[in-house]
């Protein structure tokens, strides 16, 4: 921090007036104030009359940048010697190469003990002479290098960044901080030929930088470390675990640069599929894909992603429709309402020999009532046993949805098939004493009615009528 010098005597020391300067603050001030306003001759004419200097006004006359005067002080007075170095510091925030030329001249040996700080200091001022030439004469050690590079690159000042990487800067941890950043590219040229794969700590910051770049997206910054050799093997699942995010978000030349390197594509296939990415779907199966185990066409049924579910039948004729037309009907009876495009794809895989019958009584956990017309179109049988729940009829009873139970019994459900299980399941909910509301309990005594009746007329329920008008159609 600059002093604060008293205006007349700083007049007194820039004229010259040594005698007034005396007068008016004594000798030895007097010298400091001719330091402080730079005057050689002035400070010569003290010191032969006896003026004594201090080490802070040799840090201050520094900091103002007064080379002439620093350096007739350090050959005067070498007792200084010990505190040149906050004497370089200084100089280094005052951006003055002479001066600090001057100091590591006289005395590099202290100066070196503030070299780190100045060479920060240096960077942080974009000072680029001044960064070589600390780094040249008076090197800071290798702790904490990559925070050295970490500034410039942030500011993508390329030209420091040289000047570090021929001193023998770090980049590796660099280059992991700047991994989830946007990237420079003008500094990847730069850094990636510095960069030593051998020590495992740098191989885990490009492998993270790899990974970083793949999940951003940028295809540029993958070919560049793909070409510098980044050892994508220590990435947690190796590069295949990556082809899923191109998949997914359908970047076919990222999925193909990965694919080129040795990705394993099958991971691809679902997401793909899922996300109804279907370019990337018509690359992969060009490329000998295929959907073995059904989970892809099971992703794009569940997500209502019809044309995706197209392609992958066409490639698999004998895929298992049944095992799909339960995971769409699963999505479209989680959601609120059901999705148009799961119901289309219900309305394919039922055509392709989805078994309606099979997972009507899963569907009817939830009954969704565009669902369960259209599995009863297809042929649904309301009383055959599929699954550990019993029939669709036993189901619905027991999930108490009275406007689905009559919808079955007018389209053939029997309370007494089965030994009459449907029947008996509504008897024993209507007589429990667990209903919460008496609304449960007339819900639960009307269902025993409807079966009771086994639908002596044609019932009123629109959701029924539709059935059937779509059937006479």
């Amino acid at each position: 921090m600059t002093p604060i010098i008293n205006r007349h005597a700083t007049e007194a020391a820039a004229t010259g007036h040594t005698a007034a300067l005396v007068h008016t603050h004594g000798l030895h001030r007097a010298a400091r104030c001719a330091m402080l306003a730079g005057r050689l001759d002035t400070l010569r004419v003290l010191l032969s009359q006896g003026a004594n200097v201090h080490h802070r006004a040799l840090r201050d006359t520094a900091a103002l940048g007064h080379t002439e005067v620093i350096s007739f002080l350090l050959d005067k007075f070498p007792h200084l010697t010990p505190t040149r170095h906050t004497t370089f510091m200084a100089a280094v925030r005052n951006s003055d190469l002479d001066t600090c030329r001057v100091l590591v001249k006289r005395g590099s040996a202290n100066v070196a003990a503030d070299s780190h700080a100045a060479l920060h200091e240096a960077i942080e001022q974009d000072h680029h002479e001044l960064v070589d030439f600390i780094l040249l004469n008076c090197p800071p050690g290798t702790a904490r290098q990559h925070e050295l590079v970490m500034r410039p690159a942030i500011r993508n000042d390329v030209a420091m960044i040289q000047i570090l990487l021929e001193h023998g800067a770090n980049t590796a941890d660099a280059f992991y901080e700047l991994a989830s950043l946007d990237h420079r590219y003008e500094l990847m040229p730069v850094l990636l030929p510095h960069i030593d794969y051998s020590a495992k700590r740098t191989a885990g910051a490009m492998s993270y930088a790899f990974y970083c770049a793949v999940r951003n997206e940028d295809v540029r910054l993958c070919n560049m470390l793909l070409e510098h050799g980044v050892p994508t093997e220590l990435i947690e699942g190796g590069i295949s675990s990556l082809t899923p995010v191109p998949a997914a978000r359908g970047n076919k030349e990222l999925l193909e640069l990965l694919l080129a390197h040795g990705a394993n594509p099958n991971g691809a296939l679902r997401l793909a599929a899922q996300f109804g990415q279907c370019h990337i779907l018509r690359m992969l199966l060009e490329r000998g894909v295929r959907d073995t185990d059904g989970d892809a066409m099971r992703s794009a049924a569940r997500h209502g992603q019809l044309n995706a579910a197209q392609l992958l039948a066409n490639c698999a004729p004998g895929f298992n429709a049944t095992d799909a037309l339960l995971a769409a009907i699963e999505y479209g009876a989680t959601t609120e309402g059901t999705p148009a495009d799961n119901l289309a794809t219900i309305e394919f895989l039922l055509a392709r020999g989805g078994n309606a019958t099979e997972v009507l009584w899963r569907h009817l956990i939830w009954a969704r009532a565009p669902v369960v017309a259209m599995l009863l179109d297809a042929g649904a049988d309301p009383n055959k046993p599929s699954g550990p729940m019993g029939s669709g009829l036993e189901v619905a009873v027991s999930y108490q949805h009275a406007d689905t139970v009559l919808m079955l019994l007018a389209q053939g459900g029997d309370p007494d098939a089965n030994g009459g299980e449907a029947r008996t399941r509504a008897r024993y909910i209507a007589e429990s004493v667990d209903l919460e509301t008496d609304v449960a309990l007339e819900r639960a005594r009307q269902i025993v009615a409807m079966l009771d009746r086994r639908v002596s007329e044609e019932p009123q329920l629109p959701a029924v009528l539709s059935i059937m008008d779509r059937r006479e159609r």
